[in-house]
């Protein structure tokens, strides 16, 4: 099997759309495909500087893949076909 890609999450609490991303990459994280760190903005004061109205954002070794109301198709556009249940 192969590593898996390590990816951080920034949302914050009470999100609807950090919460549809988390379903979303669920199935990646449960296959294997993703490794998934959830870091929340509002607990970071930099963080909250650069994204306080755009959460959720997707991480990928310092570079930004995703933002804000990210549809299925950009998510596998960024890391896939989901795998099969």
């Amino acid at each position: 099997m192969n590593n898996p890609r390590r990816i951080t999450v920034i949302g914050r609490q009470r999100c609807e759309l950090c919460a549809e991303l988390l379903e979303q990459l669920a199935p990646y994280v449960s296959a294997g495909r993703l490794s998934l760190e959830e870091i929340d903005v509002d607990t970071d004061p930099v963080l909250l500087a650069l994204h306080a109205w755009r959460v959720p954002v997707v991480m990928e070794n310092g570079r930004e893949l995703l933002w804000g109301r990210i549809e299925p198709a950009e998510v596998q556009a960024s890391f896939g076909p989901p795998p099969l249940a």
